[in-house]
Parts: C-alpha cells; structure tokens; sequence
C-alpha cells in the first residue's frame, strides 16, 4: 500500500470515527499537483518535502 492509497482507505473506513486524525504528508516530490492532491484530503494539514528540518516541524498548524 503506497501513501495514497493509505489516505484512500483511511479516508473510507476510518476518517468518520477517527476525525480529530491529523496527517503531515512528507514527500520526496515537490510538485505542485502532488501538494495540491494531497491536501484535498480532510485529514491532511500540510504537505512536506524532504528534507525535513526543525524550522518545518515548528511551523505545522497542529491547533484545533
């Protein structure tokens, strides 16, 4: 199961029990079409590409 199906099922059977679930996709690509694809889903709160630094980490909206 790649990533994107991971979010295609959690979306489906688990996202409405599970709805405070919060997910930061971190990715080697950098397109936008991909960060656009991404925060399409709910659960989705940022889309990171790598390298992955503390400065990003900081930065994430994890509020209500």
């Amino acid at each position: 199961m790649n990533g994107w199906e991971f979010l295609d099922e959690f979306t489906t059977n688990y996202y409405p029990k599970f709805n405070k679930t919060r997910i930061v996709i971190l990715s080697s690509s950098t397109t936008p079409s991909e960060k656009a694809k991404g925060l399409n889903y709910p659960m989705v709160i940022d889309f990171l590409s790598k390298s992955l630094t503390i400065h990003a980490l900081k930065a994430l909206p994890l509020g209500e």
